[in-house]
């Protein structure tokens, strides 16, 4: 699943994205509900200006989720969900 991500990462970083979207699409896949994956389609989604209101939501189910160590932490997730609302 985290080749996938960093696989989605990349395509997304050449403007490839509608198969950076099928690369989440697999990871999700292999791991529904993953923080992991979760955060970082957020966070690409951010970073490319798409699906902002999408973005929201994935981080928003994000914080509801009892994180572990091995995730980014929540204080990242709450600025990437700042700069997606605008602020």
């Amino acid at each position: 699943m985290g080749r996938l991500v960093d696989l989605a990462r990349l395509l997304a970083k050449q403007g490839r994205f509608q198969e950076a979207d099928q690369s989440f699409a697999r990871a999700e896949a292999i791991a529904p509900n993953s923080p992991k994956v979760l955060f970082a389609k957020a966070d690409v989604y951010i970073k490319t200006g798409r699906n902002l209101k999408v973005a929201q939501d994935l981080l928003k189910r994000y914080l509801s989720l009892a994180l572990t160590p091995e995730d980014p932490p929540r204080s990242q997730a709450e600025k990437l969900l700042k700069q997606a609302q605008g602020g």
